[in-house]
C-alpha cells in the first residue's frame, strides 16, 4: 500500500526565526482585523499557558502544547536573493505575531534583543511590510502604516503616542486596524507584568512556538485568496473579495491556465480598493456593511418601477459589484487588446501594456462617484442613519442632473425624512421605484419627492396630511431620551416657524442637524404633580428654547403658560397669538373655542381634558378631529405644506 505524508505543521518560529523579509502578494487585503480580534487572539493565549509558563524557556515546546492557526499560510518567493516572500493567504495570522512583538518590545529597557524578530540581520530593514494602502484618504496628511511602524522601531516613539497621533476612531483604515490591535496586544502585555527583558522576550518566544500552521507553496496567489481566505479569525473583507472574485474572472476568461499575471493582480487589486475605498470612511470593510453600501448603488442603477431589480442586477451584491467591474476591463480588452489572426482577443500572461487601460476605465468607473456622493449625504446631513431607504433615489438625480443640492433641496429631504417617523407608506418600494425610473436630466427633485410621496398619486393615496398629524399627536414616548424627540422639536419647531407671515423662504434657515439652543418641551411636565398619560404623548411635545424650558419644566401649566405666551412658536402662539400669524392660523386661534387658552386660570386639568379627545380612552379615535390641538395643527400644516412642498 502507497504511503503519503500530510505537510508538516510547524510553529510561527518556523518562519520569524529566519532572517527573511515578508509582505503581501499584490492580490493581499489590508490589515482589517480589529481591537476585537486581538483580544480574542490574547484570551487564547491565556487560556493555554499561564504567566509561570509564559515565563519559562522552552516551556511550549518542551511539552508540546499548540494552537492550531488557522489553515495554509500561502507564501510566495518574490526576490529569492534578498529573502522577501510574499503573503497570498494568511498576512493577518503573521500581523498578529508582528504587531505582539512590538507590544513586547515597547516595555524592554534593551530593545535591541529584540531585533532577530523585527529587523533583517545587521539591519534597520524591517522584516515585515504592511500593505501599501490606497484610497481617497490617502493624502500628504496620511501617513501610511509603515511609515507609522518606523516611528515605533526607528525613533522609539512609545506605542501610546503613536495611538495619539494616527488612530482616528472614524476613518476605518489600514492604521485604524493595526493600531487598535497594537493597543490591544500592548495593554495584555502590561498586565502580564513582566519583570525583566528577558521574561519580555522568553514570552514572545512561547507565542511564536505556540502557534501552529501549515506552510505552503502559493502556485496561484488569486486562488490561494479565495480557496483560504477565512479559515481563522474574520472573513476577507468586501472589498478585497470583490477585488479577487475580479481577479479570479480575468484569469479564467484571458489567461487560460497561462501563468498568473503578478503587475496585473497588484494594479487590478489597488484600483479597486482606491474605489471603493470611500466605504472605509462611513464603516469597516466588512461584507455586511459593503453589502449595504454597494445595494444603495445597485438600487439607483437597476431598481424598477415596482421597486426590485432588473436581472442584470440580481444576485448577490458583491458578485453584481465584480461583474460591473468586470465589464469595464471587458470593455478595454474588446477596444485595446491583441487580437489573433482570426480576430480573437489575445492576452499574454507577462503583458503589461493592457494596465493603463484598466486604470483609466476604472478610474472613470462611475460607482466611485456614488460612494463619495453617499458619504457627503452623511456629512452634509442631507440622510442620518435612519434615513438610508433615500439614497438610491438622490444618488439617481445627482447621476442624471449632475447638480448639487440647493440649501432648500436639502431642507425638503430632511423634512420626508423626518416625517417619514410619522407618515408610514404602504407601497414605499412600489414609490421609490417609480421615482427613481423617472429621473432624468430636467428632474426637479422636489417636484418629484412631493409628487410620490407628500401628494396622493395612482400608486397611493398616501394622505399626507391627516397621517402627518393624527401621528404626531397619538405617537407615545416614554423614554426622554428617544431620539424621536428631537424630530419633535424640529417638526414643531418648522411648523410653527411656518405658521408666521413672511416665512415663505426663511424656514430653510431652520438646520434639523444643528445643535441649537432649542429643545423638546414636555408641556404637561412628566415629573409634575398631574400624572396623565396625556404627558407621554406627541400632543404634549412642542420646541422652545433650552434657556426657558431649563426655567419651567417641572412647573405646573398654571406658571408656564405665563412664560410660553411671550414665545412666537407653536405653544407660545396657543396661549396669546398675534399678528405676526398667517390669517388662518390667527383666525382660528381668535375663536370662541380656543379663548379658553387665554384664561388666567387655564391648568393642567384643563390641558388634559382637551388634549385627551380622542387620544386618551377606549375606542375613541373617530374623536381626534374634535380636538382642539388637531385643529391648530390642521391650520398650522397647511401652511406648513405650502411654504415646504408647494401643496
Amino acid at each position: 500500500m502507497a504511503s503519503f505524508e500530510t505537510t508538516p505543521r510547524k510553529p510561527m518560529m518556523y518562519f520569524w526565526g529566519k532572517d527573511l523579509s515578508l509582505t503581501g502578494t499584490g492580490n493581499q487585503r489590508d490589515n482589517d482585523h480589529d481591537g476585537e480580534q486581538a483580544e480574542i487572539h490574547c484570551e487564547e493565549i491565556d487560556n493555554h499557558l499561564t504567566h509561570k509558563n509564559l515565563i519559562t524557556p522552552n516551556y511550549v515546546i518542551d511539552n508540546n502544547i499548540e494552537i492550531n492557526f488557522g489553515g495554509e499560510i500561502t507564501i510566495r518567493c518574490i526576490d529569492e536573493e534578498k529573502g522577501i516572500w510574499g503573503t497570498s493567504d494568511g498576512l493577518m495570522r503573521n500581523t498578529k505575531m508582528f504587531l505582539l512583538g512590538l507590544s513586547f518590545r515597547n516595555f524592554a529597557v534593551d530593545q535591541p534583543i529584540f531585533d532577530k524578530y523585527v529587523f533583517r540581520v545587521g539591519t534597520k530593514i524591517i522584516k515585515f511590510e504592511f500593505i501599501t494602502e490606497v484610497g481617497e484618504f490617502v493624502d500628504a496628511n496620511y501617513k501610511h502604516t509603515n511609515k507609522v511602524i518606523k516611528d515605533i522601531v526607528l525613533r522609539d516613539m512609545k506605542i501610546q503616542d503613536i495611538i495619539d497621533d494616527y488612530y482616528s476612531p472614524k476613518l476605518f483604515n489600514q492604521n485604524f486596524f493595526v493600531l487598535e490591535q497594537l493597543e490591544k496586544y500592548r495593554d495584555w502585555v502590561s498586565n502580564h507584568n513582566f519583570k525583566s527583558d528577558n521574561e519580555l522576550l522568553t514570552a514572545f518566544e512561547q507565542i511564536l512556538n505556540l502557534y501552529r500552521v501549515s506552510w505552503a507553496p502559493s502556485t496561484n496567489d488569486v486562488d490561494s485568496f479565495s480557496l483560504n481566505s477565512g479559515e481563522k479569525g474574520v472573513p476577507a473583507n468586501g472589498i478585497s473579495l470583490i477585488a479577487n472574485k475580479v481577479l479570479s474572472m480575468f484569469q479564467l476568461k484571458y489567461l487560460k491556465g497561462q501563468p498568473e499575471n503578478f503587475k496585473l493582480n497588484e494594479s487590478i487589486n489597488q484600483k479597486i480598493k482606491a474605489i471603493l475605498s470611500p466605504i472605509r470612511k462611513r464603516a469597516k470593510p466588512i461584507q455586511e456593511e459593503c453589502i449595504k453600501i454597494l445595494g444603495w448603488v445597485l438600487q439607483s442603477r437597476y431598481a424598477t418601477r415596482s421597486g426590485y431589480v432588473t436581472a442584470n442586477g440580481r444576485g448577490g451584491v458583491l458578485d453584481v459589484t465584480s461583474n460591473e467591474i468586470m465589464m469595464e476591463l471587458d470593455n478595454e480588452m474588446e477596444n485595446y487588446a491583441d487580437r489573433d489572426k482570426r480576430g480573437e482577443i489575445k492576452y499574454s500572461h507577462d503583458d503589461e501594456d493592457m494596465l493603463p487601460h484598466f486604470d483609466s476605465a476604472l478610474d472613470n468607473w462611475g460607482w466611485y462617484e456614488d460612494l463619495k456622493r453617499i458619504n457627503k449625504y452623511f456629512e452634509k446631513g442631507i440622510i442620518t442613519k435612519d434615513g438610508k431607504r433615500w439614497i438610491p433615489l438622490l444618488l439617481k438625480y445627482q447621476r442624471e442632473t449632475l447638480k448639487d443640492f440647493t440649501i432648500k433641496e436639502i431642507r425638503v429631504i430632511q423634512n420626508i425624512h423626518y416625517n417619514g417617523k410619522f407618515v408610514l407608506y404602504d407601497s414605499f418600494d412600489k414609490l421609490l421605484g417609480t421615482a427613481i425610473n423617472e429621473v432624468n436630466s430636467k428632474t426637479n427633485i422636489i417636484e418629484l419627492l412631493t409628487k410620490y410621496f407628500v401628494s396622493d398619486n395612482t400608486i397611493e393615496k398616501i394622505n399626507y396630511k391627516s397621517r402627518l398629524i393624527e401621528a404626531m399627536l397619538t405617537k407615545k414616548v416614554k423614554d426622554r431620551t428617544n431620539s424621536i424627540l428631537k424630530k419633535y422639536n424640529y417638526l414643531d419647531n418648522v411648523i410653527g416657524h411656518c405658521s408666521l407671515k413672511n416665512t415663505k423662504l426663511n424656514w430653510v434657515n431652520i438646520n434639523p442637524m444643528e445643535v441649537g439652543t432649542e429643545e423638546c418641551e414636555h408641556f404637561l411636565s412628566c415629573s409634575g404633580i398631574t400624572k396623565s398619560e396625556i404627558r407621554f404623548c406627541g400632543i404634549n411635545f412642542f420646541n422652545i428654547d433650552k434657556t426657558t424650558n431649563g426655567l419651567i419644566s417641572d412647573d405646573p401649566i398654571d406658571d408656564k403658560k405665563f412664560v410660553v405666551r411671550d414665545l412666537d412658536g407653536t405653544i407660545g402662539q396657543l396661549f396669546k397669538p398675534n399678528d405676526k400669524l398667517e390669517d388662518d392660523v390667527k383666525s382660528l386661534l381668535n375663536t370662541k373655542e380656543f379663548k379658553i387658552f387665554q384664561n388666567d386660570s387655564f391648568s393642567d386639568k384643563d390641558w388634559v381634558e382637551i388634549c385627551s379627545v380622542g387620544i386618551i380612552g377606549d375606542n375613541v379615535s373617530n374623536e381626534l378631529p374634535n380636538n382642539l390641538i388637531y385643529k391648530y395643527r390642521s391650520v398650522q400644516i397647511d401652511n406648513y405644506l405650502k411654504k415646504v412642498f408647494n401643496v
